[in-house]
């Protein structure tokens, strides 16, 4: 269980608390102090901080709101509760507290003034809370009961589950007697009163049809109200905007433009990213196809829907063969090719129509423009050394000369 302070702020006192630390155990020590909201801050680093702030300032109540939706009984109770108001409702914050029969819910009202005082000094201080409850919820009450914390400067009397008030110490029987009075027979069994007084005071006297239940106590109210505090029952007033929530999302508020901006080039880059992929994946498969036909058309002996990496290996493989030589001799294509080659492009007037090779040997037809340029190009293949070349045929056709030579290694 996580390690937790209790802070009460006095009330009438400006950053002046009273705190009870707990090491999160129920059994494990505690720690009462009181002083300046700055040494509370000092002292609840790593600790969720309660806040109990006094109940003399807030107003509970119950509201019949026909609502059945958190966000709607928000919106109706500070009417519902307008006839018991002093203030105009838009002064007031509004806290929903519990379902507590039929259409009545639990609230409680303070002023916006007073709760941001509040906020304030503890963020002022260093503090922050995580709960801000009345004090009143610190005393604890159970069925057709009434609970009474006595203390030097009032009283807290808590009435029900989320029901209580704070009372005055010069008007405090009067005003006991007055509301159980009004209440006939529905007034509670029981009103259990405990003391945490300094001083020895005279007891309260009271109807004599009610049960007193007398707890004096040496313990200070912080304690009490600390340990008493069910948090299940009470009425946290950090609702609506005073929530983290909201804090949070005010905070985010002006950043709102920025972060939008931010999304839609996000989601552009995204886009184009996209975009660039699929244009690269299409040209992938084009490149893929175009491999294929050249591979095909090559070798076309080759099996056809072969996977890329195989048509490359292959190629590779066909290639260095007949850069590499072999024993069948197919190696010394790409020599005789460059041999041949050069002569022949530099060759005026020659259109190249049919080239084949065999071991050895490669046969060429071509047109050329006479006769003489055809013993001219004998020639300058002979010359190039290592070649035999045998005119296999050339006929006079059209103005031109169709040849054809066989071009072989010597001593093949």
């Amino acid at each position: 269980m996580r390690k937790q302070m209790f802070i009460r702020r006095e009330s009438g006192k400006a950053y002046a608390a009273s705190w009870w630390l707990s090491d999160g155990h129920a059994e494990g020590p505690s720690q009462i102090k009181s002083g300046s909201l700055a040494e509370a801050a000092a002292a609840a680093e790593g600790m969720r901080v309660i806040a109990l702030v006094p109940t003399c300032d807030v107003l509970l109540a119950s509201a019949s709101v026909p609502a059945t939706q958190r966000r709607r009984i928000a919106t109706a109770v500070p009417y519902a509760l307008e006839d018991l108001l002093a203030e105009d409702v838009e002064k007031l914050h509004f806290a929903i507290g519990a379902k507590e029969f039929g259409n009545t819910v639990a609230c409680a009202a303070v002023s916006h003034a007073v709760i941001k005082q509040w906020q304030a000094e503890f963020e002022t201080s260093g503090l922050q809370v995580a709960a801000l409850y009345p004090d009143v919820f610190g005393v604890s009450v159970q069925p057709t009961e009434w609970t009474l914390l006595l203390e030097d400067q009032g009283a807290l009397l808590r009435t029900g589950p989320q029901a209580g008030m704070a009372l005055d110490r010069e008007n405090l029987q009067d005003s006991l007697m007055l509301m159980l009075a009004s209440l006939g027979e529905a007034k509670p069994a029981c009103l259990r009163v405990i003391d945490v007084r300094a001083d020895e005071q005279a007891p309260l006297m009271l109807d004599a049809s009610i049960e007193i239940e007398w707890t004096p106590s040496n313990d200070p109210a912080i304690s009490v109200l600390a340990t008493n505090l069910d948090e299940a029952n009470a009425i946290d007033l950090l609702q609506g905007e005073y929530s983290k929530r909201e804090q949070l999302s005010k905070l985010w508020r002006p950043w709102r433009a920025a972060a939008a901006l931010l999304l839609v080039w996000v989601v552009a880059q995204l886009a184009a990213m996209g975009f660039e992929y699929r244009q690269l994946q299409s040209l992938s498969i084009a490149q893929r196809k175009q491999a294929e036909e050249i591979y095909t058309q090559t070798f076309p002996e080759s099996r056809k829907g072969q996977d890329l990496s195989v048509i490359r290996a292959e190629m590779k493989r066909k290639t260095e063969a007949l850069r590499g030589g072999g024993a069948d001799g197919q190696g010394a294509f790409l020599t005789m090719l460059s041999d041949v080659g050069e002569p022949i492009s530099k060759a005026p007037s020659v259109a190249l129509e049919r080239l084949s090779y065999r071991v050895g040997e490669i046969n060429v037809s071509f047109s050329i423009a006479d006769v003489q340029q055809l013993d001219e190009l004998k020639q300058k293949l002979a010359a190039t050394g290592g070649l035999v070349i045998e005119i296999q045929s050339a006929a006079q056709r059209d103005g031109k000369v169709d040849a054809r030579l066989n071009i072989a290694k010597a001593g093949t």
